[in-house]
């Protein structure tokens, strides 16, 4: 709806807002269609009653997806305003912030990708765990990581070879501002290619039934990592601090994952 309320109407801004508004109310009166008339699951009032073990069970597993969009709502808030004080000769700060989030907008279809992966493995990892097929669990998550891994890694080579040609989609024209927003893009997006890895990671102690290794990965590099580095970084290197701590979260992050997957997978082996 975007296009046809932009530049069909003729809307601007104000298009794409009731775009947006207008897509949610469409799918939730589809969901709600589908729920009350044709599902195999169906919305009684009898049952709609909450009880306090299954209101416990969903905030466990969906305390991790609600800190994930906690944790960037605060990341980007923190890298918006370590982008308005640091000054950068030739380029405003208007310019800089549009070139960051021409950055982060790519790489969310990456992570977008790999997160669609991840939902995939949950149900097949949450029944074969119950099950107790460990071994068909261990061969899923592998399968998965492999996928993801493989799309982040293309994306990454992407956006480290065709840095100006994906900028000019957006608009970016002007020299200076090219000139940054290709450094912004091969710098930041550095660590591209860890996201499949940390994304699947996460996902897999979710669906396994461990919430809270699930929320500590989901939010480690956003939150733990990424805001006090942006704070350091730019005090000692200014804007060229803000775009390496991009990376050094990643590569940070990717660790600490492969240190706890490993560790679990060390503990499983001698069965304890």
């Amino acid at each position: 709806m975007d296009p046809i309320y932009i530049f069909v109407f003729n809307w601007g801004v104000k298009g794409a807002a009731i775009a947006t508004v207008t897509s949610q109310i469409m799918s939730a009166v589809i969901l709600l269609v589908y729920f009350l008339k044709k599902g195999h699951i169906r919305l009684r009032r009898k049952n709609i009653c909450p009880t306090l073990p299954i209101c416990g069970q969903i905030f466990a597993f969906g305390l991790p997806s609600c800190m994930i969009q906690v944790a960037v709502t605060i990341l980007q808030i923190e890298l918006n305003k370590a982008v308005v004080s640091c000054e950068m000769a030739g380029v405003g700060s208007e310019a800089a912030l549009s070139s960051l989030g021409i950055v982060l907008r790519i790489s969310s279809v990456v992570v977008s990708i790999c997160v669609g992966i991840a939902l995939g493995m949950q149900p097949i990892i949450g029944f074969n765990k119950g099950a107790g097929f460990e071994h068909r669990v261990k061969e899923t998550y592998k399968k998965a990581v492999g996928a993801a891994t493989v799309v982040s890694v293309i994306g990454w080579l992407i956006c480290e070879l065709f840095p100006a040609e994906i900028l000019q989609i957006f608009g970016m024209n002007e020299p200076a501002s090219m000139a940054f927003g290709i450094k912004c893009m091969r710098i930041s997006l550095f660590g591209l290619a860890f996201t499949g890895f940390q994304v699947v990671s996460a996902q897999y102690y979710l669906a396994a039934g461990q919430a809270v290794k699930a929320m500590l990965l989901s939010i480690l590099r956003p939150l733990l990592l990424m805001v006090p580095l942006i704070h350091i970084f730019s005090g000692i290197w200014g804007m060229d601090g803000i775009l390496y701590a991009g990376p050094t979260a990643d590569i940070l992050t990717a660790l600490i994952a492969a240190g706890l997957v490993g560790y679990d997978s060390r503990k499983k082996r001698k069965g304890v």
